[in-house]
């Protein structure tokens, strides 16, 4: 497979790409405390994400299905990148955060639902269990990332605010 541009550009994409689709659900509450929301309001709007990647997976199928799934895919990602350097650095009041959280959480959905279907149709059915499994592989190292990387600055931010109250 690693001799196909194809498979080689979706590998390491997936890797790189599916770093940025869990930023978000995970950063949102403590980012809403730091605006001035509340914390019952943060988890408001990680269930809003998780909404609008739910109408997102089931959306980018209907128009996948018109423009094609590799298209579908290449726009969600554009968009998730545009949504977390355009909106999210402005963020500063709720309606602002819930414009991102839902347009982010929707090329998520489409972005999550559009990977094996651009695989079976790159790759073929017969090939889709191997070829889905190993780009799935790759997709640890962008987990891996992210969960370090929050837990990390989880465990900065839990032992700065505990010297402040000391």
């Amino acid at each position: 497979m690693f001799r196909r541009n194809t498979f080689v550009l979706l590998f390491f994409g997936g890797a790189i790409g599916i770093f940025s689709i869990y930023v978000p659900p995970y950063c949102m509450p403590t980012f809403a405390e730091s605006i001035g929301l509340s914390s019952s309001t943060g988890a408001g709007l990680v269930a809003g994400f998780n909404a609008a990647s739910a109408v997102g997976r089931i959306t980018s199928g209907f128009i996948s299905d018109k423009v094609g799934p590799i298209n579908v895919l290449c726009t969600s990602l554009a968009l998730l990148g545009t949504s977390m350097f355009v909106i999210w650095p402005f963020a500063s009041t709720l309606g602002v955060t819930i414009l991102f959280v839902l347009i982010s959480g929707f090329t998520v959905g489409g972005i999550v639902s559009m990977f094996p279907t651009v695989v079976g149709h790159l790759f073929g059915s017969a090939n889709m269990s191997v070829t889905m499994g190993m780009i799935l592989t790759s997709w640890s190292f962008g987990y891996t990332l992210v969960s370090f990387n929050l837990s990390l600055r989880r465990k900065l931010t839990l032992t700065l605010s505990t010297r402040d109250h000391l």
